[in-house]
C-alpha cells in the first residue's frame, strides 16, 4: 500500500524495502519485474508498521504466489508489531505467477 504524497513543503519521507532470496534445491527463485524488464528477487516496500521480515515474506507471496518461512537467526532483535523471526528464506511449492522462475 503506497503513502500519498506529502504537501508541498513537506519534510521528505523515507522509504524501506526487503528482499528475499528464496533458495530450494540449488535453485534461486526470481520474477520478472515489468517496469524494470529485469529477473529479480522478490521483494518490495516495507509498509507502515511493518517488520523488513515480515516484508519480504508478504512480497513473495504476493510476486510469486509461493509461501516461505524465514529461518535462522534475526541480524537484530527488535521489537515491533510482527512475530516472524530469522534470516533466510525456506520455500513450500505451490502455484505461482507465469512471471516467476525457478533459476
Amino acid at each position: 500500500m503506497s503513502r500519498p504524497p506529502a504537501p508541498a513543503g513537506a519534510p521528505p519521507t523515507r522509504d524501506w524495502c526487503a528482499t528475499a532470496f528464496v533458495v530450494w534445491e540449488g535453485r534461486i527463485l526470481l520474477h520478472h519485474h515489468a517496469k524494470l524488464q529485469r529477473w529479480l528477487p522478490p521483494g518490495g516496500h516495507v509498509e507502515l508498521d511493518e517488520l523488513p521480515d515480515d516484508a519480504a515474506v508478504r512480497e513473495v507471496l504476493e510476486e510469486t504466489g509461493v509461501h516461505v518461512e524465514l529461518l535462522g537467526e534475526r541480524a537484530i532483535d527488535a521489537p515491533g508489531p510482527g512475530s516472524s523471526c530469522g534470516r533466510a528464506a525456506s520455500s513450500s511449492r505451490g502455484s505461482r505467477p507465469a512471471t516467476s522462475t525457478w533459476t
